[in-house]
């Protein structure tokens, strides 16, 4: 169906790619097992803060072995077409602002 409406293009847009989504589950799983091992409360901003810079290490380590540019979406980690170290920076931001203003994010 969808090839006779296109003239027998399908097009598929990804939201992410599949290193992107590796990414995000081995930073926030290993995030949460050194905040459970060390017996530190899971709160959002000591969690962001820990899997933020883990994130941006997978993906800028990832990007060198790939030789891409840093805001290639296609050749590096991406999550709704922005790369995954741009994440990364915005959740260590936000966990800081968290654990600085004893705040949670809901």
């Amino acid at each position: 169906m969808l090839s006779k409406l296109f003239g027998g293009i399908v097009v598929v847009v990804e939201r992410f790619n599949r290193a992107g989504l590796a990414m995000f589950i081995v930073a926030f799983g290993l995030s949460y097992l050194v905040l459970r091992v060390l017996g530190l409360h899971l709160v959002d901003g000591l969690w962001l803060l820990c899997a933020g810079p883990l994130l941006a290490l997978f993906d800028f380590t990832y990007r060198r072995l790939e030789e891409a540019a840093p805001f290639r979406t296609v050749t590096g980690g991406s999550f709704l077409y922005v790369p995954v170290w741009l994440w990364s920076a915005l959740w260590s931001g936000l966990g800081t602002y968290a654990i600085v203003t004893e705040r949670l994010i809901a």
